[in-house]
């Protein structure tokens, strides 16, 4: 049987068009589900202020969300969301066919940010690493409201002005945390916000602790606002975390070092 050269080519596009309609796997990334990954550099389209240093990603397939894309990438909610932040105020709002970021050496939002120094003398002494704020170091058993110390539960913290400046940081963090309205939060990982107070890096985190609910934005700031109350001297605080009389949501207002 003779073949036409029309033939070969209509053969040929037909070929191609299949294997462009699914992106091929690449790199060694475990892909799963359905789900394409690949470390490395990035061909695959991405949304605006991913954050940089990304070393591998996971193409959204259709119904994807920020849950379903972190679990994809093995990886924990608050890190996925602090490495996408265009998600932050909106989980389903992933684009089918974009790449998000699932993994991300410099920030891990799920632990401690190491910031060590060497100091060299005549001993070659080794200088301790400062240690950094977390939500987990307010545990619910320790009550409705926790203060950052001077020195506890880290020593030297950074400290933050009070009144309208972090005000303005709270309704700004409750906007991307739960949109102007409400959103369900689930149990898991902090959900967080890093606003900038004064100069000061600043983490707002929201967290369900017994079983997710559709949080207020009225909520989100209420909470926040009694961390800034209740842990103010002298117009400036260190920060902490306080939680519902139910235990179930927990706010935290947590300047980095």
């Amino acid at each position: 049987m003779k073949y036409s050269a029309s033939m070969i080519i209509a053969a040929a596009g037909l070929v191609q068009g299949l294997s462009a309609s699914r992106p091929v796997r690449r790199g060694e990334k475990q892909a799963w589900m359905g789900y394409d990954t690949k470390p490395g550099s990035n061909l695959w389209p991405t949304e605006k202020n991913t954050l940089a240093g990304c070393s591998a990603w996971v193409m959204a397939n259709r119904g994807d969300n920020c849950v379903t894309l972190a679990t994809a990438g093995n990886v924990p909610l608050a890190d996925f969301i602090e490495w996408n932040p265009v998600l932050a105020r909106n989980c389903g709002s992933v684009k089918e066919g974009f790449s998000y970021c699932v993994d991300n050496p410099d920030y891990r939002a799920s632990r401690p940010r190491c910031k060590c120094t060497t100091t060299v003398t005549t001993t070659t002494t080794v200088a301790t690493a400062k240690a950094t704020l977390a939500p987990s170091q307010f545990p619910t058993a320790s009550g409705t409201l926790q203060c950052v110390q001077t020195d506890s539960p880290i020593s030297e913290p950074s400290q933050i002005p009070s009144g309208g400046v972090i005000d303005d940081a709270i309704a700004r963090a409750c906007d991307q945390l739960v949109t102007g309205g409400n959103r369900f939060l689930g149990v898991g990982d902090p959900y967080i916000s890093v606003i900038s107070v004064d100069g000061t890096k600043t983490d707002f985190s929201l967290s369900i602790q017994l079983g997710g609910f559709p949080v207020e934005n009225s909520l989100c700031k209420e909470q926040l606002g009694k961390v800034v109350g209740g842990c103010t001297t002298d117009d400036k605080t260190y920060g902490g975390c306080g939680y519902t009389d139910d235990f179930n949501l927990g706010a935290c207002i947590l300047p980095r070092v």
